[in-house]
């Protein structure tokens, strides 16, 4: 995926900011500051999909070893999933080394430092585009309203764009069939919810 864009409809009661940092920033950091633990990253970790998202696709909740970084194609390339990467040592795919650990905590404690995280609001109306392949994103904690008309709700849009080079074979987790399954049942969901329930 190239871009994935984020519709803001509605707010939590509070939190739910979008968080956001260059992987390339935190790449960088890292071959100046510990570049043996920058070599883990390149190396990959094996990852594990959701076991519901696997049976939505039609795919293995296991996926394999995927490098967090990968330069290919003049693109420095970033897919960094680390639930994925806990849960598959959960489910004893796996096991992470010291120095993968020590590899994890150096990514996660610079891409979350103030100097290198943005922290954004999206507020109704508010329409996010990022660079999938280059910039780190998540949310913060939020409390979310009780009645569920009222709860915070953002529409995901994943685009691609055909002028960039393609994504190194190693890191593609997600396929255009993949994709294409999932236009089809979210098609489906809408066809059989009542509009007054959507």
């Amino acid at each position: 995926v190239g871009i994935v864009a984020m519709l803001s409809l509605k707010m939590a009661v509070s939190g739910g900011e979008s968080l956001i940092a260059s992987a390339h920033t935190v790449h960088n950091m890292m071959l100046d500051w510990c570049p043996d633990l920058l070599g883990e990253l390149y190396k990959g970790f094996v990852l594990r999909r959701p076991e519901a998202d696997a049976e939505r696709m039609g795919r293995a909740p296991l996926i394999g070893n995927v490098p967090s970084f990968c330069y290919e194609n003049v693109w420095l390339n970033c897919d960094f999933q680390h639930g994925y990467m806990r849960r598959a040592a959960e489910h004893g795919d796996t096991t992470i080394s010291p120095k993968q650990e020590a590899a994890l905590g150096a990514f996660v404690a610079i891409s979350n430092h103030p100097d290198v995280m943005l922290k954004m609001m999206l507020k109704p109306g508010d329409f996010q585009f990022i660079n999938n392949r280059t910039i780190l994103h998540g949310r913060a904690h939020f409390e979310d309203h009780e009645a569920k008309d009222q709860r915070r709700h953002l529409f995901r849009l994943w685009l691609n764009v055909p002028e960039w080079p393609r994504m190194p074979m190693s890191q593609s987790t997600l396929m255009a069939a993949d994709m294409a399954r999932w236009d089809a049942l979210a098609a489906q969901h809408r066809a059989a919810t009542p509009a007054w329930a959507s």
